[in-house]
């Protein structure tokens, strides 16, 4: 698994509270520093469904968004995910497919969404939100000659945020 976020208040509610699940202490730093109200590192976790429940009062939250590169983040988020959540399923793991069982999708009224790309009201409301100074970039900014090290760390999950690298250095 690797990060997604979990939308814990209803959808009435623009100020949702949300918190990631990925690994690593610099990025749990990172995201408590941003507001984040949960954490749950999915390496050191030995039952993720059960910690995402117990970090959303037992029930589970109302939304996952999954960017992982994996499919058992996807089966696990149909596993927490509150009665009538909803899977919103955006990363692109390579030959994987998406398992859930269908007795407790139907049974727990879990809608599943995909999405590859956003439309025009997406983008409107995307800006709008970075308009209201809602949006915070981390990124570090290194010289081209790291690029072996960031895929490298890319691949180990050790990036947090985004990384620029500038041709000039």
């Amino acid at each position: 698994m690797s990060d997604f976020c979990a939308d814990t208040l209803p959808h009435t509610d623009r100020s949702r509270s949300i918190f990631p699940a990925d690994t690593g202490a610099e990025k749990r730093d990172l995201v408590k520093k941003l507001g984040a109200e949960a954490w749950v590192d999915f390496r050191e976790s030995k039952d993720i469904v059960a910690d995402i429940r117990k970090a959303t009062d037992g029930q589970g939250p109302h939304a996952a968004v999954v960017t992982a590169a994996n499919s058992s983040a996807y089966a696990q988020a149909v596993d927490y995910l509150r009665l009538g959540g909803n899977l919103m399923v955006v990363g692109l793991p390579a030959h994987a497919a998406l398992t859930a069982d269908i007795f407790f999708t139907v049974v727990k009224s879990i809608s599943i969404y995909g999405s590859y790309v956003g439309n025009r009201q997406d983008a409107r409301e995307a800006l709008d939100i970075a308009a209201r100074g809602k949006v915070k970039c981390y990124y570090q900014t290194k010289g081209l000659d790291a690029l072996k090290d960031t895929y490298e760390g890319l691949e180990k999950g050790e990036v947090v945020g985004r990384i620029v690298l500038n041709m000039r250095e």
